[in-house]
């Protein structure tokens, strides 16, 4: 066995490890946003009958995906 293909099967192996932890952090972090936008939906104001979250929680939201941000970065 040769040390240098093993590191750098060990390197390859370490950066898609990576990409998928940032993957799952982002889907997670979207999800949960998502859930909160959702129950926020009757409590917003409404645009051609479709609730905009966005325009009366947007600084909820962001404070929500910073926080579970920050939760799995911790």
């Amino acid at each position: 066995m040769n040390f240098f293909d093993a590191q750098d099967r060990a390197r390859r192996a370490t950066r898609w490890l990576v990409v998928g932890y940032l993957l799952a952090t982002v889907l997670i972090v979207s999800g949960v946003t998502l859930v909160v936008a959702f129950a926020l939906a009757g409590f917003g104001t409404t645009t051609a009958g479709v609730p905009d979250v966005w325009g009366a929680h947007g600084g909820l939201l962001l404070a929500t995906a910073a926080g579970a941000t920050l939760f799995i970065a911790g």
